[in-house]
């Protein structure tokens, strides 16, 4: 027999001794498992029967307890019965004796106050014949020192009306000067405020613009160095100049011709500056010399005016071409 042949037969009694050790386990489960349940069954017969008798004797206690609860509770009520018979004999016999003494208390005092009474009306009949002159007297003191009170009221008042209308016055006008004060300090107050606010607002939006402008500046320098670098290593590889080489030569020559124009246009400007000023001081010699002239001619117009009048009278409408002509020297 071959190596196979050797495997597969101990293959096969290796099976054979699980087999039968695999029945004996199931054998022994089963046993196991039926005297476990025979144990079950035993034990809650015993839970069974312990429990009735628990429930027999707790029963039973509490019939016991509920029986003396019982006869307690019926003493107390006879207990009870007896003493609220007591209670209310008791009390009948308060309530006859308190309506004899309050009748006998009542009666009493009937008496005592009739004799008050009387007494009362003598007293004031007395009192009243005794007072009358007082009170007539009492009334006549009374009327006058009222009236003098009235005058004497009536004169502080109008001192004091007098005296508070003055101090009513100075402090409404003291009031309203310091309003007028507090007023005008905080109208100046709000302008300085608004002032430096406008300022502080204008600042900062100048600080916004200046910081905005130099980032865009800078972001855009970083992107057209970025795109230089990348067209010149372009460039370079190929081995031709990068347009931006091309760009700056273009700006150099741009600059320098903008540097021609700007000093042509300077140079234009100083001679139009210097032909204005000439014009200017020839315009200053020429009212000069025409105040001077002005000046001096009233002088010989009159010496000739006066020599035309004793040669011929005047036309009409001379005098108003003659300051016509004055107006146009002037």
């Amino acid at each position: 027999m071959g190596v196979l042949t050797d495997d597969m037969a101990r293959l096969r009694s290796g099976i054979e001794v699980m087999r039968g050790q695999r029945g004996e386990l199931r054998e022994d489960i089963a046993q196991a498992a039926r005297e476990r349940k025979a144990a079950v069954n035993e034990m809650q017969a015993a839970f069974d029967r312990e429990h009735a008798e628990m429930a027999r004797v707790g029963r039973q206690e509490r019939m016991s307890v509920v029986a003396g609860i019982k006869a307690n509770v019926r003493a107390l009520e006879d207990e009870f019965h007896k003493d609220l018979a007591g209670i209310r004999a008791s009390h009948a016999e308060m309530a006859r004796h308190s309506r004899q003494t309050s009748r006998t208390y009542v009666a009493g005092m009937k008496a005592d106050v009739g004799g008050m009474k009387a007494r009362f009306h003598k007293a004031h009949e007395f009192m009243a014949e005794t007072t009358k002159a007082n009170r007539a007297a009492f009334l006549f003191g009374l009327k006058a020192e009222v009236s003098g009170m009235q005058d004497g009221f009536r004169k502080h008042h109008e001192a004091m009306a007098k005296d508070g209308k003055t101090s009513r016055l100075a402090f409404l006008s003291g009031v309203e000067a310091n309003v007028a004060q507090l007023q005008a300090g905080f109208q100046k107050s709000l302008a300085d405020s608004r002032h430096a606010y406008a300022d502080m607002v204008k600042e900062a939006g100048m600080d916004r613009s200046a910081f905005v402008s130099g980032m865009k500046h800078a972001v855009t320098g970083l992107r057209k160095q970025n795109a230089e670098d990348i067209t010149g290593a372009h460039f370079a590889w190929l081995g031709v100049p990068t347009p931006a080489q091309r760009q700056k030569e273009l700006e150099a020559e741009r600059l320098r011709q903008e540097a021609e124009r700007q000093a042509r246009i300077e140079e234009l400007r100083r001679r139009q500056e210097a032909e204005l000023e000439e014009k200017r001081e020839a315009e200053r010699l020429a009212q000069a010399l025409a105040e001077r002239r002005a000046v001096e001619k009233p002088e010989t117009t009159a010496r000739v005016q006066a020599g035309r009048q004793e040669r011929e009278p005047e036309q009409p409408g001379e005098e108003e071409r003659k300051h016509h002509k004055k107006e146009k020297v002037r």
